[in-house]
């Protein structure tokens, strides 16, 4: 599999990347598919956002599914435009937005449009503990949000790692 990979990167098909998938050790590395590969192989990008965003979407999805909750990842609250990263639902909770917020950027924006949607809770997820810091500064600061404060939640994706 490695020389597989070796010569297809120096082909220029695609880049390695190592990304965190669990709680200890090191890193895992993925061969990610670059814009050369997916052209020559005459496919489009899957997804949205990048190779790091979709696999910690799937990690969480598949770990929600498997407490046998129903999570989707792009999900939309019926009759919304707005697709959360990963939309889980149960009839005793309702509808709950989990947002990963890799950079911060739309936390806010996110968190306003998922309850306007109908959302009972927003779920943040940062890479790290200073992310999360950060994001409840942003929550705490933006006074749009008060009266969702108590259904905002934000942790680190360490907490859907094994």
């Amino acid at each position: 599999v490695n020389r597989a990979l070796d010569q297809l990167e120096k082909k220029g098909f695609l880049n390695r990347e190592t990304h965190r998938v669990s709680k200890r050790g090191r890193p895992a590395c993925f061969g990610v598919l670059n814009d050369s590969g997916l052209n020559y192989l005459g496919v489009n990008r899957p997804g949205k956002g990048s190779f790091n965003h979709q696999l910690w979407q799937d990690l969480i999805a598949r770990k929600i599914a498997a407490k046998g909750l129903e999570a989707t990842v792009e999900g939309r609250i019926k009759g919304s435009s707005k697709a959360s990263d990963i939309l889980v639902y149960s009839a005793e909770s309702g509808y709950i937005c989990i947002e990963l917020s890799l950079h911060l950027q739309n936390l806010i924006s996110n968190c306003r449009l998922n309850f306007k949607a109908g959302a009972a809770k927003v779920v943040i997820v940062t890479k790290n503990k200073a992310d999360a810091e950060k994001a409840k500064n942003m929550v705490a600061n933006d006074h749009s949000l008060d009266k969702y404060a108590a259904n905002i939640v934000i942790h680190t994706i360490d907490r859907y790692f094994n």
